[in-house]
């Protein structure tokens, strides 16, 4: 290996370390998420991820097209790390959920805010009657 491509392995290194740490908060180290490649993501799919890598001695080369798609489709998003359209679509679909829990938010303060005035109402209306009552009560005792 000569020397530009030493250095563009070691900048690719570290590219991907920096993703990890900026993914992970800085939680899981790159050696611990290659462990967790590996180990086809503790989902027990070891065999998989040396299929994945091209080592022959796997046994996942013995099954079927139709269990390799089954079994890929269960760890790949353990596997895919800049999917942007599917970023994109999930942010899309947070913000909105977000939107959607603003307005929910609005309405239940709106309905709050018309509570709290009927029960402002009811109480002086209360007030207003048993200062009646208490007026009725003290001209019988007359």
């Amino acid at each position: 290996m000569n020397r530009s491509t030493a250095h563009e392995y070691l900048m690719r290194l570290n590219s991907f370390r920096n993703f990890v740490l900026a993914a992970c908060n800085g939680k899981l180290t790159v050696d611990e998420i290659i462990t967790k490649i590996r180990k086809g993501s503790d989902l027990g799919y070891h065999d998989f991820s040396e299929y994945f890598i091209d080592h022959s001695g796997s046994t996942y080369w013995t099954k079927k097209e139709s269990e390799k798609a089954e079994i890929f489709q269960k760890i790949e998003s353990y596997l895919t790390f800049l999917n942007v359209h599917q970023l994109e679509r999930k942010g899309a679909d947070i913000q909105s959920k977000v939107d959607e829990l603003e307005q929910l938010n609005q309405s239940l303060l709106e309905r709050d805010r018309t509570k709290d005035d009927a029960i402002a109402l009811l109480s002086d209306q209360l007030m207003i009657l048993t200062g009646r009552l208490q007026e009725m009560e003290r001209r019988q005792q007359l």
